[in-house]
C-alpha cells in the first residue's frame, strides 16, 4: 500500500466510525467477518488517555467522581469509564458510574434527561465528572442549567475530544481532552496494511494517548461547600462585566 493511501485511509478511519471487523486472510483472499470488541482492529489500538484524565480532578482536591458513557453503550465508552474508575480505585477514590439506560431511554432525549438529573442530584458534591466525549458533556451540562445544580462549583464536568466549537458554545464552556486522534487514525491504517501483509503477531496491541487538556471554566471549581459561597462565586463571574460592586453580591 503507498503512503498516499495510507494517509487517505488514515483520515478517513478518522472521521469515520466503522463496526470492528476481523480480517482473516486466507489463500483465496481477505475475508471480511464480524468481530467481537476485544480482539477487533480498531479495538487493537487503545487510548490510554482515561488512565490520565484523573489528574485534573485530582489537583483541583476533588475528592468525589463520577462517570457518564456514551447513551448508546459502545464498547470504547465502557472500556474508557472502566479505566477511569480503575485508575481512581487504585488511588482509593470511589468512582460513580451512570448506570446503563433502557431501550426507551436511548430513544428518547427528554425520558433519559429525567434520570439523568435524579442520578447527578444524588452525587456527593462537589463532583467531578467525566463524560465520555464532549457531545455526552453537553448533555449533563443542560440538564445541570435546568436542575439549577452549579457549575463547576458542585459538578465540574470534563469532556473528550475538544471539539472546539461545541466546547466554546456551552454554558459554561466545556473543558475537553484533545486526544491523538491523528495518531490513531495513522496506527489504524498501517496495521490494517500488515494485517494484509501477515506482517502483525496474533495479540499485538497499540496505544495512544492524550495530546493535552483544554481548560475551559466547567472545570474551573472553587473546593468550598457552602451553598452562600458558590452562589456569590457564580453571580460574580456571571456579572463580572455589568459594574456590579459589593452591594449587588451581598
Amino acid at each position: 500500500m503507498s503512503i498516499r493511501k495510507t494517509r487517505t485511509l488514515r483520515n478517513s478511519l478518522i472521521w469515520h466510525e466503522f463496526p470492528p471487523l476481523r480480517l482473516t486472510l486466507r489463500r483465496n483472499g481477505l475475508k471480511r467477518e464480524n468481530e467481537t470488541p476485544s480482539t477487533g482492529l480498531w479495538h487493537r489500538i487503545r487510548n490510554r488517555s482515561a488512565r490520565w484524565l484523573p489528574k485534573h480532578f485530582l489537583e483541583k482536591k476533588f475528592q468525589h467522581f463520577a462517570y457518564v458513557g456514551d447513551a448508546q453503550e459502545h464498547e470504547w465508552s465502557i472500556r474508557r469509564g472502566n479505566a477511569f474508575q480503575t485508575n481512581l480505585s487504585s488511588r482509593g477514590y470511589h468512582c460513580a458510574i451512570y448506570p446503563l439506560l433502557t431501550e426507551a431511554e436511548k430513544e428518547d432525549w427528554v425520558l433519559e434527561s429525567r434520570r439523568l438529573v435524579r442520578w447527578l442530584r444524588r452525587l456527593p458534591k462537589p463532583v467531578g465528572l467525566l463524560a465520555a466525549l464532549d457531545v455526552r458533556a453537553r448533555q449533563v451540562l443542560r440538564v445541570c442549567f435546568d436542575a439549577g445544580i452549579a457549575v463547576p462549583n458542585e459538578i465540574a464536568v470534563l469532556g473528550v475530544d475538544n471539539d472546539e466549537l461545541l466546547c466554546e458554545s456551552t454554558y459554561p464552556p466545556l473543558s475537553s481532552i484533545l486526544l491523538e486522534k491523528e495518531k490513531s487514525g495513522e496506527l489504524a491504517a498501517k496495521l490494517l496494511d500488515q494485517l494484509m501483509h501477515k506482517k502483525v503477531p496474533s495479540g499485538t496491541i497499540y496505544t495512544t494517548g492524550a495530546d493535552y487538556l483544554v481548560p475551559r471554566y466547567s472545570t474551573d471549581a472553587l473546593q468550598v461547600t457552602d451553598k452562600i459561597i458558590i452562589e456569590a462565586v457564580e453571580f460574580i463571574r456571571a456579572n463580572a462585566r455589568r459594574g456590579i460592586n459589593a452591594s449587588d453580591v451581598v
